[in-house]
């Protein structure tokens, strides 16, 4: 197909193709060439730039796009990946979903104060200052709230990684409300219990 545009008059630019050198080893290029007379004699012009390097890049960004995306939909615990620029969220998995009960076509697009599922607002924007200073949230405390409005105790982390040449957030939410119920209940079972002794010991 080249040769017969070259034959015809016409001309290639960056044409990508694959060239085999001497030693056997394959190489990614970019083919510009076009037809020209030198003393009447039809020649043909054409440069080759090697772009092997910038393909095994862009192969090796397209694999671990490909590794990270399985980890994200196949985690039990609920992920969310939102834009730095502007906080919206561009990808969340099923845990997320089912974590503040609500579709994912409701969440892309959004962002977290659209949605309104942090309990404690002015804790989000702690979170969004640290993240913009490009500083990890690592086991966070807090709250988010449901749908239904229900209030659920998380643990929550997050970090800045550069997806596509962007950089974007990456949000991890586990549900710790059994956790923290239990927690409260022997903080209170403990409290009760010096109380008691507290009443025994008047009462000698």
């Amino acid at each position: 197909q080249s040769r017969a545009r070259l034959r015809a008059g016409g001309s290639l630019h960056q044409l990508p193709g694959r060239f085999r050198r001497r030693d056997g080893e394959l190489v990614d290029a970019l083919l510009t060439a076009c037809p020209l007379r030198v003393s009447g004699r039809p020649l043909y012009f054409g440069t080759a730039i090697d772009v092997t390097q910038q393909q095994r890049a862009l192969r090796d960004l397209n694999e671990a796009h490909e590794r990270f995306s399985r980890v994200f939909e196949s985690a039990p615990i609920a992920m969310a990946v939102s834009d730095a620029r502007d906080n919206t969220f561009v990808s969340v998995n099923a845990p997320f979903e089912a974590l503040i009960e609500r579709p994912r076509a409701d969440i892309l697009g959004r962002t977290s104060l659209d949605l309104d599922f942090w309990a404690d607002p002015m804790q989000r924007t702690d979170v969004l200052q640290r993240m913009q200073a490009n500083l990890p949230v690592l086991h966070l405390e807090a709250q988010f709230r449901r749908r239904d409005g229900t209030l659920l105790d998380v643990d929550y982390s997050s970090c800045a990684v550069d997806i596509g040449g962007r950089t974007h957030f990456v949000s991890m939410v586990s549900d710790m409300s059994a956790q923290v119920q239990t927690r409260r209940d022997l903080q209170r079972h403990q409290q009760e219990l010096e109380s008691l002794v507290v009443q025994r010991t008047a009462d000698l």
